[in-house]
């Protein structure tokens, strides 16, 4: 296989995002009904942000199920929570921050569901790298992820008060926080590169739906 960034061609990209399988529906219509909630009734669909992010995450793992695919999630499930419990309790590597009540139940003060996060955002910025660039190698997809996380986090912090999901120290999100999402990016998703590719598109449309999601947060909140 050759190595390097090439691009996927545009009739195989086509292809592969032409028909949209139930999976792809579903988030479409949950991400747009969310959207619009959160935006005209926020006290009642902030509160369901866990649910979808369980559901989206369920779904990532019935797409083209693997064996592999079970192991690897629960292990960044449970490395992404541990790294945030470390992260509340002790101010490293992320900074000073607490999770407020929109992403559901608490353990210790760390939610349940935020391992599920570190999932969803890894397994579908890893994807898009592997459908974007099919001829990369494992390290280069590693380190194209991770970046998309990072510009992932961007989106998402302005608006993470609001949601009330987390909030740092005097609002102020530090340099540090970007710099352990990009290193904790690249390692969960080296890990990820040993999962067997998907058949279907449907991770780089949710990495697309979730950009777009807060992208119109961002302007609306």
């Amino acid at each position: 296989m050759q190595k390097g960034f090439t691009m996927i061609g545009t009739k195989e990209w086509n292809r592969e995002i032409k028909g949209l399988t139930i999976f792809s529906w579903i988030a479409i219509i949950f991400y747009c009904v969310g959207l619009t909630g959160m935006i005209t009734q926020p006290e009642r669909f902030i509160p369901l942000s866990a649910l979808n992010l369980l559901l989206m995450v369920g779904l990532l793992f019935l797409d083209s199920f693997h064996l592999k695919k079970l192991f690897t999630f629960l292990v960044v499930a449970i490395l992404g929570w541990g790294m945030e419990w470390v992260g509340v309790h002790t101010g490293m590597p992320f900074g000073i921050y607490q999770y407020g009540e929109g992403l559901g139940v608490k353990v210790d003060q760390i939610p349940l569901i935020i391992g599920a996060n570190w999932v969803l955002m890894t397994w579908t910025a890893l994807e898009t790298c592997r459908w974007a660039f099919p001829g990369a190698s494992r390290w280069q997809w590693a380190w194209t992820a991770a970046i998309i996380m990072v510009v992932m986090d961007l989106l998402m912090e302005p608006v993470a008060p609001s949601l009330d999901y987390w909030m740092f120290q005097l609002n102020c999100v530090p340099i540090q926080n970007y710099l352990a999402w990009g290193w904790l990016g690249l390692i969960f998703s080296f890990v990820m590169t040993y999962v067997p590719k998907s058949k279907s598109a449907f991770p780089v449309l949710l990495a697309l739906i979730q950009f777009l999601f807060f992208i119109v947060l961002n302007i609306v909140l």
